[in-house]
């Protein structure tokens, strides 16, 4: 095949600028263009003359007017040359795919495009630009499928534009994030605010890049401060927990009782749980837990004697159970005993009490079995009280009916009398009250004559008894306030009246000897609920600090906002607390330490009202505990937090003693502290809460049995 004497060599530049064309001769002896092997870019012609397009971004295109032989080394015949076909690199600039079949094409990715979701940001972008290079690349005679292009075109707009909407609202709360970010940081709350940054980061997945950029200038200063935070922190619980695993080993090695090792590692294992993360963690969790276990094994001879208590008190309490059905049995064939009834369930009762702890799986049933058989003991005597209670007041109906005037009456009287000692009881209190009615019904027909010697005498003693006992009802039924110092007046009260019986041989002698020592009872009590002098001196150092500190929040209770805030914050500062002298108990300690620590840490109006919210949250919590323990009834706002405390109570109580009274009264005396030292707290609120808690002691006394 003869070689063209002329060819001509296209240069076009890849940027669609104009191309300019050099013609050339080519040798007769050539096939074309000769590549030299050495160095694909360079091409040489007629007279050694070369071009090099190694820095020249061109399509070279080769056209002759007839076809010419091809050498092994050029492949060239009507075909576009880039210049990755003579180097082996990659090219600097991207280019976009060429699609073989886009018809074909934009049928696959209509139903992708509509399934889109508004907050797939990347993927929007993505199938922005598939969508345009298809469309480009349609033949202009298709013309529906041109039209296809452009309804789907449209109506991605509209996805578009909902998704701008939606990465600039993302990016306002994110930014909003962002500046609670930085207050957490100034509060030193690391927990909260590694949740809030990691819920930013995680905001961050369904943004472009060009918000992304937008989002990491606003984040630039507080990413700095977090990330400082979070490694001072880190650093900070890696030190606590270095701590706590020391004393976990030290605790294998201690003498302490088994039971009292046991609380101790718990509150050990509580404490690692509240510090949060740290430093190497997971090989300091190794470490800890390696420590917790070994020092729970030096246990084991504890476990093994409370499980063969515990074995042994459901025995016991399984007996009891079984010596309470068959007294069950015993009553249906006998007559019913109420002394020996009352007498046998004080003495089970104490004994119930004494076989604790039992197994959880066992406690349930058997406490479920003891209530039942209990309730069925005390029904039974109710039922007898009532029936007594029943008799006793139709013989005070037939003793009111009697005439003095009849001259049998005395006989009737008496034969009533007998009636009624023969009738047993109908319950300590009814009985008071239903002898006092019937007694005042028969001195009627047996009062003495006034000649008779020494009655005037007997008459006064009596009123003066009275007159002495009504003084110490009244001393008996008085407030805590005014027990506290005429408590030489009860003393005096009682001297009195022991030495007017001594020398009163009335028929009333017993009626007054009883109510005399139920008086004594109740005042006895209420005396021993009064504060100790450790109390009493715990208390006025409390008073003294709370005054001082609750001048200080005062200032800042009236303050609305974080400006204003900010300034009675700053001129508190500028002050400096004294030191108070504590009070010898640890709740109060801390309460009244951190009332001074956030005086000069929480400079920001929203955590001040966050620690005053805590602190009355607190209060209720101890409002709530004492009226459960005391029985009374919790305020109807509190209820939620009465129903939580009481599933946890019957957790923690199951099988075990209920308190007594002494208890009782010791942990509203020591709580009770722990309100008057806690705050910040309004002053209208705090002392709303403080006589709720106050008023609990004397409704409770008043409310006891004695």
């Amino acid at each position: 095949m003869t070689p063209t004497p002329k060819n001509t060599l296209a240069l076009k530049s890849n940027l669609g600028e104009d191309h300019s064309s050099l013609q050339f001769d080519t040798p007769e002896e050539s096939a074309g263009i000769v590549i030299c092997p050495a160095d694909s870019v360079t091409t040489y012609f007629r007279g050694n003359k070369s071009l090099n397009t190694s820095s020249l971004d061109l399509n070279l295109s080769i056209s002759t007017m007839e076809p010419f032989p091809l050498t092994s080394t050029t492949a060239l015949n009507n075909q576009n040359l880039t210049k990755t076909e003579f180097r082996n690199g990659t090219t600097k600039k991207k280019t976009q795919p060429i699609y073989k079949d886009p018809l074909a094409e934009l049928k696959k990715i209509t139903d992708q495009i509509l399934a889109i979701k508004i907050h797939e940001s990347n993927k929007i972008n993505l199938f922005s630009n598939r969508l345009g290079e298809l469309r480009k690349q349609i033949p202009r005679d298709a013309i529906e499928d041109i039209e296809r292009g452009n309804v789907l075109h449209k109506s991605f707009l509209e996805t578009l534009k909902q998704n701008q909407i939606y990465q600039e609202d993302k990016v306002r709360l994110i930014t909003t994030e962002i500046k609670h970010v930085d207050s957490l940081i100034l509060q030193k709350d690391f927990k909260k605010a590694q949740s809030k940054w990691n819920k930013i980061q995680s905001a961050k997945k369904d943004l472009s890049d060009g918000m992304l950029k937008k989002i990491s200038k606003i984040e630039g200063g507080t990413k700095k401060s977090y990330y400082n935070f979070r490694d001072s922190t880190l650093k900070e619980n890696s030190r606590k927990k270095e701590t706590l695993i020391n004393e976990m080993l030290s605790l294998e090695a201690s003498a302490l009782h088994g039971a009292e090792k046991i609380d101790q590692l718990k509150h050990i294992q509580n404490c690692w749980k509240i510090i949060g993360i740290s430093q190497n963690e997971r090989k300091l969790w190794a470490k800890f837990k390696q420590a917790s276990d070994t020092a729970y094994k030096s246990c084991k001879e504890y476990f093994e004697k409370r499980s063969e208590l515990r074995i042994s008190n459901a025995r016991e309490k399984s007996i009891l159970c079984d010596v309470l059905d068959e007294k069950l049995t015993a009553l249906r064939n006998q007559k019913t005993d109420i002394r020996s009834i009352t007498l046998l369930l004080r003495d089970i009762d104490t004994s119930w009490r004494k076989y604790s702890p039992v197994d959880d799986s066992k406690a349930k049933d058997l406490n479920k079995r003891y209530y039942r058989l209990t309730s069925s003991l005390r029904n039974i005597r109710k039922n007898h009280f009532k029936t007594n209670e029943t008799f006793k007041r139709n013989l005070i109906s037939q003793a009111s009916k009697l005439s003095t005037a009849n001259p049998e009456a005395k006989n009737q009287i008496k034969a009533l009398q007998t009636q009624w000692k023969d009738i047993k009881s109908a319950g300590t209190k009814s009985d008071e009250i239903l002898w006092i009615e019937f007694r005042k019904i028969c001195s009627t027909f047996f009062q003495k004559s006034p000649a008779q010697k020494k009655a005037p005498q007997i008459d006064t003693n009596e009123k003066k008894l009275f007159l002495l006992l009504d003084s110490f009802k009244a001393l008996a039924n008085a407030s805590l306030l005014d027990l506290e110092k005429p408590q030489h007046k009860a003393t005096e009260l009682r001297h009195e009246l022991k030495s007017l019986l001594e020398t009163y041989r009335g028929d009333n002698r017993n009626l007054i000897t009883r109510q005399l020592r139920g008086y004594q009872h109740q005042i006895d009590l209420k005396i021993s609920a009064l504060p100790n002098s450790k109390q009493r001196e715990a208390l006025n150092l409390i008073i003294s600090a709370n005054q001082y500190l609750e001048g200080l929040e005062n200032q800042l209770f009236d303050t609305s906002n974080n400006e204003t805030y900010s300034s009675a914050f700053n001129q508190i500062n500028s002050q400096e607390i004294p030191a108070f002298q504590l009070p010898y108990h640890s709740p109060s300690q801390e309460a009244l330490r951190s009332r001074t620590q956030n005086l000069k840490q929480i400079s920001n109006y929203d955590g001040f009202l966050k620690a005053t919210a805590k602190s009355e949250q607190e209060i209720r919590l101890l409002c709530v505990e004492i009226e459960m323990m005391m029985g009374l009834k919790t305020p109807e706002e509190d209820q939620k937090i009465r129903t939580e405390m009481n599933l946890q109570q019957l957790k923690q109580m199951f099988g075990k003693e209920k308190p007594s009274k002494a208890e009782i009264i010791k942990n509203f005396q020591q709580n009770y502290l722990t309100i008057k030292a806690s705050g910040p707290l309004p002053s209208r609120v705090k002392t709303r809460l403080q006589a709720r808690y106050e008023n609990t002691l004397p409704n409770y006394l008043s409310n006891s049995s004695f």
